[in-house]
């Protein structure tokens, strides 16, 4: 049994340090997805009809990254393709105008 735990133990340790020592490559590809949603209830004052009412806004990115030039262990040079970047707000839907393009960071 204890020979069993020193083997995982040993094969986390070696996981982690793969990841650590993982230097950015140019031309690495990823894939990045990310929503954000946020709600609240706001009141409007009108009177004694006044309600409260749920405003609901989100954000939707997706979008593929390539490296294009590293320095030491960080990228200076990245390109992101957005295949999406939406706003939400209650029902309405619309696309930012980055969506569809490629954005140089």
């Amino acid at each position: 049994m204890p020979l069993l735990l020193l083997l995982t133990l040993i094969q986390e340790e070696d996981s982690t340090e793969t990841f650590r020592s993982w230097k950015p490559q140019t031309g690495h590809r990823s894939t990045l997805k990310s929503e954000d949603a946020t709600s609240s209830w706001v009141k409007f004052s009108r009177g004694e009809a006044a309600r409260p009412t749920k405003t609901e806004r989100a954000h939707a990115f997706e979008a593929t990254q390539e490296i294009l030039d590293v320095e030491g262990r960080s990228p200076i040079r990245v390109r992101r393709v957005y295949k999406k970047a939406t706003f939400r707000k209650n029902l309405w839907e619309k696309p930012f105008d980055f969506q569809g393009a490629a954005v140089l960071f």
